[in-house]
Formats: C-alpha cells, sequence, structure tokens
C-alpha cells in the first residue's frame, strides 16, 4: 500500500518556508505568475469583496443547497473562458485535487488505468478506494473502464488532443471513459484545451483549476466538465456543496473576463530561453525535456547532485513527485521554477554564474 507521504502534496513538507529571504531563491514553487496576467486579480478579487459586505453578505449567509454543485454562478463564466458549448454540464470541487480524487472513486465499479506519468495522486486515491495498484494504459482497455490522464503532462511527451480524441473513441468501443486532469493547462491557449472535445464525445470528463497560472490556490475552486449524458454519474461521484458562493462569484468574474494568461505565456517563453542559457554547460544531472509551456526545468530522478549543485548556490527547487507509467510506481523528479519577475531572474542568474 502507498503510503500518504506519496501525494503531492506532501513534498511541501520538507522545503518550510516558501517565500525568497535575502539568502535563497526559492524556486520550490511559482510564485510570482499574476504579475504577467493581463488583469490585476487582487483588485478583482477586492472589488468582489467589497461589493459582497456593501450588498449584506448575501453569498456568506446563504446555503445553496438548489446550486449544490455551484453551476449556475460560474456556468457562463466557464463556458466563455473556456470557449465551449452552452450544454456542457459543469461541477465546481473544492479545487482539481478533490475532482481528482471523487473520480478515483469509480474504482469501485469500473477497472481505471492511466495514460502516461501523471501526479501521484490519481493513483494513490485509487489504492485507497479498493486496495489495487492502479496500471499504465495497454493496448486494449478492459469492458468499461476509464482511463485517466493530465494535459498538457509535465514531460515534453505530453499528448496531443489528437491522441485524447483517439482515446475517446477506443474507450468508447469499449464502453469507457476518459478523464482528463487539465491542472496545467491554464499555461496554455482556450483552444488547446480538451474541453473543446467535449461536444463530439460523451465519453470525456475534463477536470480544470485556478492554482496554476492564476495563482488561486486558497480560493479552492475546480470545476469538472462533462457531456450532460455524464452528468449523473458525476453527482454520484463527487460530494455537493463543497465551494463557497463567495468563492464562485470571484471565480466567474476572473473566468469572465476570457484568455488573461497571454502576456504570461510570452514571459515564459523569454525567461525559459534566458534561464537555459544560464545553466548550458554547468555540471548538473540530465535534463529532463519539460513541456516547453509549464514553467519548470526537470532535472532525472531525485538527484541529489542536482539537490546540492542549486543548494549551494542558494537556489531552492522540489523533490517533484510523479507516478511513472513505465515503471507502474511513484518516482522523482527535481523540478526548479522559473523566475519569472525580473529581479528574481537576475538573482537566478548571478547566484549559477558563481
Amino acid at each position: 500500500m502507498m503510503a500518504r507521504s506519496r501525494l503531492a502534496v506532501d513534498s511541501y513538507a520538507l522545503l518550510g518556508c516558501l517565500d525568497d529571504s535575502t539568502e535563497l531563491l526559492n524556486l520550490a514553487w511559482t510564485r510570482d505568475e499574476r504579475a504577467w496576467l493581463a488583469c490585476d486579480l487582487d483588485e478583482l478579487m477586492a472589488e468582489c469583496l467589497r461589493a459582497e459586505m456593501h450588498q449584506g453578505l448575501p453569498r456568506l449567509n446563504s446555503y445553496p443547497v438548489q446550486d449544490p454543485y455551484g453551476e449556475a454562478a460560474p456556468g457562463k463564466s466557464v463556458r466563455k473562458a473556456l470557449r465551449i458549448d452552452a450544454t456542457v454540464s459543469i461541477f465546481a470541487g473544492a479545487g482539481a485535487g478533490a475532482l481528482v480524487q471523487a473520480m478515483a472513486g469509480m474504482a469501485r465499479w469500473r477497472p481505471l488505468v492511466v495514460a502516461g506519468d501523471v501526479y501521484p495522486d490519481f493513483p494513490y486515491w485509487v489504492e485507497q478506494a479498493v486496495g489495487i495498484q492502479v496500471k499504465a494504459l495497454c493496448d486494449d482497455l478492459a469492458p468499461g473502464g476509464a482511463v485517466f490522464l493530465e494535459h498538457p503532462g509535465l514531460t515534453a511527451r505530453s499528448e496531443s488532443l489528437e491522441f485524447i480524441s483517439g482515446l475517446c473513441e477506443r474507450a468508447r468501443s469499449a464502453d469507457g471513459l476518459v478523464v482528463v486532469d487539465e491542472s496545467n493547462a491554464n499555461y496554455l491557449p482556450p483552444d488547446q484545451s480538451s474541453a473543446g472535445l467535449l461536444c463530439g464525445h460523451d465519453n470525456l470528463i475534463v477536470i480544470r483549476g485556478m492554482s496554476k497560472a492564476y495563482g488561486l490556490g486558497g480560493l479552492r475552486l475546480g470545476f469538472a466538465l462533462c457531456n450532460p449524458v455524464l452528468a449523473p454519474l458525476l453527482r454520484r461521484l463527487i460530494t455537493p456543496l463543497q465551494v463557497s458562493p463567495l468563492a464562485l462569484e470571484i471565480g466567474a468574474a476572473i473566468l469572465s473576463l476570457g484568455d488573461i494568461a497571454a502576456p504570461l505565456r510570452a514571459r515564459i517563453r523569454h525567461v525559459r530561453e534566458r534561464a537555459e542559457a544560464i545553466i548550458a554547460g554547468l555540471p548538473l544531472p540530465s535534463r529532463v525535456s519539460v513541456d516547453p509551456r509549464l514553467p519548470y526545468l526537470l532535472f532525472d530522478g531525485a538527484a541529489p547532485d542536482a539537490i546540492r549543485f542549486f543548494e549551494a548556490r542558494r537556489v531552492r527547487g522540489k523533490v517533484h513527485r510523479y507516478w511513472s507509467a513505465a515503471e507502474g510506481m511513484p518516482a522523482s523528479y527535481y523540478r526548479v521554477s522559473l523566475p519569472l519577475s525580473e529581479d528574481r531572474m537576475l538573482r537566478f542568474q548571478a547566484y549559477l554564474s558563481g
């Protein structure tokens, strides 16, 4: 049985403080993304909170039993942000992680497999549900089974929309489902989301969050999207009343702005070029080809050599746990987040240059 320490969030337990200090550049996570969005989210959220207060706290004082899955408030905004059809069903959850756990509950009556490398959480929750370790997708999908994958995945081997669409067709022939965790897809343009496949595939579930790019992990808001045919299944899996109506209102206000991440995408491309030029030729362990759209550098394995190298130069990354499809078990990379602000980028350059 997997130990609880296999969950992704537990990798932060050994890091202590997540902020920079005068002596340390902490690149264990991305903390300077929001400055590159095309909107001041702090001001927008403050405006929502002021409106809530001036209106007499209607959302905080409500019990949303007539909209237990939070579709009414943000539904229009989610559809606008992702440019999806009005018929798509939307279920709100307390972040993408809670929705991933809910999907693992299908293991009680469906065989579940994983396509590609993923965060360790889904395999962990499947094992907790049925006591059986999840397996990697083979050529054939078991009748009535479900496939879980991430889009985009962490590495450059990310699966394409064409692959996901084909996987849905393969699953259909076995009366199966496809579940796509798009936690990282906030770094993509909306037309690159697999949510655009929902109208053509009634056996597809797409999970989105607001932690990546938006930097709103504290809002605890995620969405599961599906064809209405699957809505009864999601009601069976997802706990209702997870999200505060106020969080839904703030999320709706942000998503109604549409694609605000274009400047962030440009900044990630620019900083990646600079960071890769800085580390070129340095005595580091082997690099892992990360999806270039994501704000990370990856190094092979837990890589004590990489940890020692960066720590000696006052730069801190983190051990990034994942479930390896090739090995059928948990494994690790060493991950260094790209410093997106100019002052942090200059510190990165100065520290690694000696």
